[in-house]
């Protein structure tokens, strides 16, 4: 794990976070999560009217202690989940689930502009695989700031299915347990046509099966799409467990 601290001389604190995966991690997706412990928070938009006030400033509680920020890639979801963090009053760790890919150049952009939308006083983790323990370290009084659930599934994408049950179970258990509050950044990745590729299936349904997990145990649950965000716990209704 790398923990970046806050740089003094710039913007914002240096060093990689996860973006929206779209040419990489959006890829692919494959077998169910097992087990059904409590589901956590979805990501939020970016949205230009987010950041110049208007309604969503009297929307979001601040206070929730486990938001669920979901949507399509570019819809704003990063935005609005750092926008409800940096309102929550509380000292943000930013958790950074991607890979650092110095080669990639169109990656590497990526991050550089997540970096500087992140307030200077923000310190980053940069944990990759490894979000449990990460989480698990968090105290009362931090926000944690996990961008992204795919990027994480992308992470462990080629483990066989024993290890990927373990890695979700690990998760849930930790977020049910976690001190701290937590907004979490996850990619709908369903709303298309079904992977032509095993890898894109399993991404696909790996990181939505934990997704369901999460939402289920979270104060706030968020989709953000084309720069809007809906307050899906106001706006909507829980479909009926599968039997």
């Amino acid at each position: 794990m790398v923990v970046v601290e806050p740089d003094p001389s710039t913007d914002a604190p240096t060093g990689a976070i996860a973006p929206d995966p779209q040419s990489g991690a959006e890829l692919e997706g494959g077998a169910a999560a097992a087990g059904r412990p409590r589901s956590m928070p979805e990501s939020a938009p970016e949205s230009a009217a987010v950041a110049a006030g208007g309604r969503a400033a009297a929307g979001p509680d601040p206070m929730a202690a486990r938001a669920l920020v979901c949507g399509p890639s570019g819809g704003g979801k990063s935005r609005w989940a750092e926008h409800l963090a940096a309102g929550s009053g509380r000292a943000v760790v930013y958790v950074a689930t991607g890979p650092l890919l110095p080669g990639d150049a169109d990656w590497q952009r990526r991050l550089e502009r997540h970096r500087r939308r992140r307030p200077v006083s923000w310190s980053c983790l940069e944990v990759a695989g490894e979000l449990a323990p990460a989480l698990a370290d968090l105290t009362a009084d931090q926000l944690g700031l996990v961008d992204s659930l795919g990027t994480w599934v992308a992470a462990w994408l080629e483990s066989e299915e024993r290890v990927w049950v373990m890695r979700c179970q690990e998760l849930l258990a930790t977020l049910s347990r976690c001190r701290a509050a937590l907004v979490l950044v996850g990619e709908e990745v369903g709303w298309g046509v079904i992977p032509a590729t095993a890898a894109g299936y399993r991404f696909q349904a790996r990181l939505t099966a934990l997704q369901l997990q999460i939402a289920g145990g979270c104060d706030a649950h968020w989709l953000v799409v084309g720069g809007r965000a809906l307050d899906l716990r106001r706006l909507g209704e829980a479909v009926p467990a599968e039997r």
